[in-house]
């Protein structure tokens, strides 16, 4: 009985997995959604929210084999509550910012697109508390990304992100191609 099932399964599994799902290319459209940990701001309080996040991509310029540049957006969000010591403090940010992605065409794996590329932020920082100040901040960075299709247009991602106004580390999602 357990063969007749591993049988089926295989079966299924090469019916339906298609291995047509590509990694970016010249004028795919590409969501990012999902959650941010970590970050450089407040990063030891124990009452920071993750941040939620959403990021689209524009594949528009193909170089050779070497890949295709993309420009894109980002939006995130991220709280923090603080209440020790009679000190108060509740506030949140609010980030908007443009990126450029490079996506590596050579990577050998078909379903994988792998991308790295500069970020610019800018962070919106509202809120009160006993020392709550306003604290709005442009920043520059980069990030490092991979994205792997289960299907030819969804998938899950991760990315690293280092400078600019870091308001998380490491992002983990979904992706969705168009």
């Amino acid at each position: 009985m357990k063969k007749i099932l591993l049988g089926a399964a295989l079966l299924f599994v090469s019916v339906f997995n298609k291995t047509n799902a590509q990694a970016v290319e010249k004028g795919n459209f590409v969501i990012n959604a999902g959650i941010g940990l970590g970050g450089l701001d407040h990063a030891y309080d124990f009452n920071v929210s993750p941040q939620y996040l959403v990021s689209a991509d524009k594949a528009i310029w193909e170089i050779g084999n070497a890949g295709v540049i993309g420009l894109g957006a980002f939006l995130g969000t991220k709280s923090y509550k603080y209440d020790n010591f009679g000190v108060k403090e509740k506030w949140s940010q609010h980030t908007i910012g443009v990126r450029g992605t490079f996506n590596f065409g050579f990577i050998p794996v078909e379903k994988l697109n792998v991308y790295a590329g500069p970020t610019i932020e800018y962070t919106i920082t509202t809120g009160d508390g006993d020392y709550f100040f306003d604290k709005n901040l442009i920043g520059a960075g980069a990030l490092v990304g991979a994205r792997y299709y289960f299907t030819p247009n969804i998938g899950v991602f991760t990315e690293l992100n280092a400078g600019g106004n870091i308001n998380s580390l490491l992002r983990l999602g979904a992706a969705f191609k168009f």
